[in-house]
């Protein structure tokens, strides 16, 4: 697939460090991306905020529903984070 501008997952690419793992990604987000080349990445899962570049894409790691929430310019894909 290729001309994706969103691409969402479970998962988080990798590497993803945490408190108490060296690295929580997943090796098969990382190989989608590359190949499918979006121009945006989001995932939840771990529930952490993140803004990382994974394969020269974008990746923002979703907080919980109750914490935070994102609001994207349809246009750039930039984002603002809100807390709730």
């Amino acid at each position: 697939m290729h001309g994706v501008d969103v691409f969402l997952s479970h998962e988080a690419p990798r590497p993803f460090p945490l408190a108490r793992v060296r690295d929580a990604g997943k090796t098969p987000i990382n190989e989608v991306l590359a190949a499918m080349r979006p121009r945006l990445h989001v995932f939840g899962h771990h529930h952490v905020y993140r803004v990382a570049e994974r394969q020269r894409v974008p990746s923002i790691g979703l907080e919980k529903v109750g914490d935070s929430y994102l609001v994207f310019d349809g246009k750039t894909l930039a984002h603002q984070r809100l807390t709730i």
